[in-house]
This record gives structure tokens, C-alpha cells and sequence, in this order.
């Protein structure tokens, strides 16, 4: 058995616009990774945050949004594994993304095929899925969308 865990709690409160001491913002975010299952490295995260008078609607209420993760690392042999990730952030005023639009949901799905090089050298392909419950997204030609696909591949130097 590996570690049983490691956890990172944060928070956060103050005000956060410019010219602005009154409306203060909270976050709350839960980080940690457990090795409980063997080969298997399982990160997870958690965030809950608020802001007051921050929605974008011409009230000017309060806002709130929360999210999580879970990205397990499975270890297939010393030198390939396979990421997964899967992510869920809701934004009910639109406020933390920009967009503004109401009761808006996110979701993505990657897989990340992993290669260990050598020791501290790492290169990895991604493949990752959002979707929304709005189209909040543009296509190839601008279209409003409600999905999207990115490929990526990134190499990592750990010293």
C-alpha cells in the first residue's frame, strides 16, 4: 500500500476589485492525492467560493460557484502510464467565467497517455472533451457551440 494521503486545505477572503474594501470574495479549495490503490495515483480537488455583489446582472447580486476533479494516474509499467481527468465546475450567475449566463454548468474529460523518458523527464499527449450546459463555446467557423476537443502533448523537466 502506498500513502494513505495528503491534503492540502486553503481559503481565502478579502476584497478583490480595484476601488472596492466592501465586497469581499471567499474561496475555499481542498487539494490532496492518495496512493491507496496500488499503482494507482489518485489527485482530487474540491473549491467552493462566493463574492458579494459580483453577479453579472444588472442587480448586482451576490455570486457563488464550486467545482471538483478527479484525476487518477494509473502506473502501467516504470516508464508508461495513462492520466485520466474528469471535472465539474457550476457557475449559477456566470460570474467566474466571464460569460454571464445563468445556471451554467462545465464538465471535461481528458485521457493523457504518459511517458517517463528518463528520471525527471516526462512527455505526455492529451486528449480532452469540455462540455457545457450552455453554448458557450464557438466552433471552427464562430458558431455558439455547447462542446469542444483540444488536442495537446507537452514534455516536463522535473529537477
Amino acid at each position: 500500500m502506498g500513502d494513505p494521503l495528503s491534503l492540502t486545505l486553503s481559503a481565502y477572503y478579502g476584497p478583490e476589485v480595484a476601488g472596492n474594501d466592501s465586497d469581499s470574495r471567499m474561496t475555499f479549495d481542498a487539494t490532496g492525492i492518495t496512493k491507496v490503490i496500488p499503482m494507482v495515483d489518485l489527485w482530487f480537488q474540491g473549491n467552493y467560493g462566493m463574492e458579494a455583489k459580483a453577479a453579472l446582472d444588472s442587480l448586482g447580486q451576490d455570486a457563488s460557484w464550486f467545482g471538483f476533479g478527479l484525476q487518477p494516474l494509473v502506473h502501467l509499467s516504470s516508464m508508461f502510464g495513462l492520466g485520466l481527468r474528469y471535472e465539474f465546475f457550476s457557475d449559477p450567475n456566470g460570474t467566474r467565467t466571464g460569460t454571464g449566463v445563468k445556471d451554467l454548468t462545465l464538465q471535461n474529460i481528458s485521457v493523457a497517455p504518459t511517458f517517463w523518458l528518463a528520471t525527471g523527464l516526462m512527455a505526455r499527449a492529451e486528449f480532452r472533451m469540455d462540455m457545457a450546459s450552455k453554448k458557450v463555446y464557438a466552433d471552427d467557423k464562430g458558431a455558439p457551440t455547447d462542446s469542444q476537443m483540444e488536442i495537446a502533448a507537452d514534455i516536463v523537466a522535473s529537477f
